[in-house]
């Protein structure tokens, strides 16, 4: 799933936009297909989401430990696996730094 930085806006301030988004980028990563990410399949989401996007032109891949914390921090069950619902803000977070970062550059 890609978003172009024209739809970024569209995406954030609609409800239904951002839910469908959210839902689209966590079945392309739940390639187990058990409505769970385990900490393997966020952190591939997270560095191919990273290496997609221009957010690595302004800051390093995130290591091991900063996906382990952020994974910990997503799941709030402390199942050992991410939900969907859990799943929503680390989108909402990568779509604002993107916008962001595309914003810095069209100046």
């Amino acid at each position: 799933n890609r978003i172009l930085p024209q739809d970024i806006a569209d995406v954030l301030r609609d409800e239904n936009s951002f839910r469908k988004t959210v839902h689209a980028f966590f079945q392309d990563a739940d390639r187990d297909l058990n409505k769970a990410l385990d900490y393997d399949e966020f952190a591939a989401l997270v560095i191919d989401f990273m290496r997609s996007s221009l957010m690595v032109l302004a800051s390093q891949m995130p290591n091991a430990i900063v996906l382990r914390v952020k994974f910990d921090a997503l799941d709030c069950d402390h199942s050992g696996a991410i939900s969907e619902v859990e799943f929503g803000p680390i989108i909402r977070e990568f779509l604002e730094t993107m916008a962001k970062k595309y914003n810095e550059l069209e100046k």
